[in-house]
């Protein structure tokens, strides 16, 4: 309300609202727990049902932790991968999803192998 020479009057001003700039991060779904009995010495890691609410999703990573260098990801920027040469173990492999707005989630895929 604004006050002019003792008359009371109200001006309305058309709302402004900015678009937000912020990115939604990835939700990552990084193929859960997986056990393998060997001989079977391979698993699949499925990470198609990653998505992002905001946006879409423009690359896939995976990396091993602290696990034997002969174990080997094939696929690992694509949304599915092939763990291979696993021995008895655990181990743990993080997916990491970035979004078209530079975004980024991540899950652990937990294989263990008897």
């Amino acid at each position: 309300m604004l006050f002019f020479f003792g008359l009371l009057t109200s001006i309305s001003f058309p709302a402004y609202r900015k678009e937000s700039t912020r990115s939604t991060s990835p939700v990552v779904v990084a193929a859960g727990n997986i056990s393998i009995q060997l001989p079977h010495d391979d698993a699949v890691l499925e990470g198609s049902s990653s998505y992002d609410p905001d946006g879409e999703i423009v690359q896939y990573s995976r990396t091993k932790i602290s696990d034997p260098d002969f174990i080997t990801i094939t696929g690992k920027s694509s949304s599915t991968a092939i763990l291979q040469y696993l021995t008895a173990g655990e181990y743990k492999i993080p997916l990491i999803v970035t979004d078209d707005a530079g975004a980024t989630g991540f899950e652990t895929a937990d294989v263990t192998t008897i």
